[in-house]
């Protein structure tokens, strides 16, 4: 018995860790090109840090494993405003906090990474100002800085998109005014040419 429970164990581990590698090239950040191989994985195994490629199952951690902080703190920003809602409509503080909580730990854990060793290129200071941001407004939400990252947001991108319509319809509008011909351009009437 003890030695059939060993080998359903170790097929259990293969078939929870797949690596399926691609042979599709990857550029990479100094113009050089590069394999990729990617790791799929389940909720049994480890994780591992390897890129993985846009088709792999866990894509958006996948991107941020490889670097993209950029993307990090579009998640952080999200997840600030997805918990700045949540205390609006949840009446239990518990679920609220426990929110918070997994929020900052995925925020902390993306600037532990940025800081790492393990990835060739760190965080850029951009990324790391606004996840930092984020953290910091998630321990001290006010009635002001909801309004600002609810609100105030919104409306200042509702205003930039109706700029740029009325700068393209003004656009379109002065493109159709101007005319093709000059005023001292030859006239040419085809009835009376000569039929020569």
């Amino acid at each position: 018995e003890d030695g059939e429970g060993q080998e359903t164990s170790k097929a259990v581990q293969q078939v929870n860790s797949t690596t399926v590698s691609s042979r599709r090239p990857a550029i990479l950040a100094d113009g050089t090109y590069a394999t990729q191989s990617a790791a799929l994985e389940t909720a049994m195994s480890p994780p591992t840090l390897v890129q993985g490629s846009l088709s792999s199952i866990g894509n958006l951690r996948s991107l941020i494993l490889s670097g993209d902080f950029f993307l990090g703190a579009v998640v952080a920003c999200t997840l600030t405003k997805l918990i700045l809602r949540l205390e609006e409509v949840q009446t239990s503080k518990a679920e609220v906090n426990k929110a918070t909580s997994q929020s900052l730990l995925i925020m902390v854990s993306m600037l532990q990474l940025g800081q790492s060793s393990v990835l060739p290129h760190p965080i850029d200071n951009d990324s790391h100002d606004r996840i930092v941001l984020c953290i910091r407004l998630l321990c001290n939400t006010g009635d002001e800085i909801r309004k600002i990252w609810l609100e105030s947001c919104r409306q200042s991108f509702v205003k930039m998109l109706a700029d740029k319509q009325r700068r393209e319809t003004e656009e379109i509008k002065a493109k159709a005014q101007i005319s093709n011909a000059q005023p001292d351009d030859l006239i040419d009437f085809y009835h009376l040419k000569s039929r020569k």
